[in-house]
């Protein structure tokens, strides 16, 4: 199982040209946000069963910017106490000149067995949402 056609048709009806298939469980989608911004999420199918039983997840996930040695990781953190969907992580990403680094990131999962186009279209929404908005908190400006 992957993306099930009728929530992939949806979702390529909903964002057209901005969502790009990387491989058969793995879509880069450009989502716009506030201010003439836009915020890159990737969706990907996670598969997995414990015990025969099918734990698999879409995972929507976006990068918000390099990972720094001056930051205060305990108040990035914090963030995630007042996030109602997703959390903020650090995972590697490739920057524009091609280097895998580490990265903050919003990353939020959904069960695969469940999932309904509007949950996935939320999911990818509000995690464009976030990220966008601690880029400019974290950061300043636009970085990825």
């Amino acid at each position: 199982m992957s993306l099930p056609k009728s929530i992939l048709s949806k979702l390529i009806n909903e964002f057209h040209n901005d969502i790009i298939k990387s491989n058969e469980d793995h879509y880069r989608i450009e989502i716009k946000t506030e201010n003439n911004r836009t915020q890159v999420v990737e969706l990907i199918y996670k598969p997995r069963t414990i015990n025969n039983i099918d734990i698999s997840r879409y995972v929507a996930l976006s990068p918000i910017g390099p990972i720094f040695r001056s930051f205060n990781y305990e108040e990035i953190l914090k963030h995630n106490s007042k996030i109602s969907l997703g959390a903020i992580c650090i995972d590697d990403f490739q920057n524009q000149e091609g280097i895998v680094m580490p990265y903050l990131a919003v990353r939020a999962t959904h069960l695969a067995t469940t999932a309904q186009f509007a949950e996935i279209y939320e999911l990818i929404n509000e995690v464009a949402k976030l990220a966008d908005q601690l880029e400019l908190e974290i950061y300043g400006k636009d970085r990825f």
